[in-house]
């Protein structure tokens, strides 16, 4: 009988990890993007940086920094890599119909912060963003990979205000 080891190659594998992050916010829609209800509530995007999906059911959002589970994410929402969800910060606590995630809080278009907590309420993204001007976004740059060294999980100068029509997140869709 033949002793030798027996080698068999193993098939690749990969750590994967999901990275949602706070990435676009318009605090004064005045005239873009209409929610279910025909509004037009304030919202922000999430976006999945990470390479698998991840389930925001239990996450939270807030406007407090001093209460990091202010909004629980009501239901699954799966999000996967690479794919944007849009919230509404409508006030109006609710998920539409048709799946849209309302918040019980709404933006000042003087400026503001908004955060995304983890099931247990860490915060591990947020956007503290400056007075808005009518239907412009405030936005990460797409091009940083993270925060700046000495911002522990919160940052302003990887982020960059830009105009972005409804029709990039209509065209996504």
């Amino acid at each position: 009988m033949d002793r030798r080891a027996v080698f068999e190659p193993l098939e690749r594998r990969e750590l994967l990890s999901a990275n949602p992050v706070i990435s676009e916010v318009v605090a004064r829609n005045d005239t873009g993007l209409l929610d279910y209800d025909f509004d037009h509530s304030d919202w922000f995007e999430i976006h999945n940086r990470g390479t698998s999906a991840v389930n925001l059911n239990g996450w939270h959002f807030t406007d407090d920094l001093d209460n990091t589970t202010k909004w629980q994410v009501p239901v699954a929402t799966v999000l996967g890599p690479d794919k944007r969800l849009v919230v509404f910060a409508s006030n109006e606590d609710y998920v539409a119909p048709n799946g849209e995630l309302h918040t019980n809080f709404r933006f000042t278009s003087e400026g503001e912060f908004i955060g995304l907590a983890d099931p247990a309420g860490q915060l591990i993204s947020s956007i503290d963003f400056p007075t808005q001007s009518k239907d412009v976004s405030f936005g990460i740059d797409e091009n940083v990979q993270g925060y700046p060294a000495g911002h522990q999980g919160r940052s302003s100068s990887s982020f960059c205000a830009c105009q972005r029509f409804v029709r990039r997140y209509l065209e996504r869709q």
